[in-house]
């Protein structure tokens, strides 16, 4: 169970400052409402019976959206490099741009 906390403006500063956030006075009036309300909604999830529910680490389905790897014919190597322009192959090999 969730201790009650009082919301007021001390708390409201505490976690301001820990997401260093300056706020204004028009600011911390206008949070302190929002903040007790969404504590609230929060202490009313724990009256929830959850006892024969099993944790749930992944809200979605996973799903392999991927094709199915299937092994098929390749380019020889000469084929690879028959539209290869001669300075960007050698050896056998496509040639690329110098790293260092």
């Amino acid at each position: 169970m969730m201790p009650s906390v009082k919301i007021g403006r001390k708390l409201l500063l505490e976690v301001a400052k820990n997401a260093r956030l300056e706020l204004t006075e028009r600011e911390i009036k206008e949070f302190l409402p929002q903040l007790h309300e969404i504590l609230e909604v929060f202490s009313k999830l724990e009256k929830v019976d959850v006892t024969k529910e099993q944790p749930s680490f992944q809200p979605t389905k996973l799903k392999n959206v991927m094709r199915e790897d299937k092994a098929e014919e390749c380019l020889t190597q000469e084929e690879a490099l028959s539209n290869t322009d001669a300075k960007h192959r050698e050896n056998g090999y496509f040639k690329g741009p110098r790293v260092v």
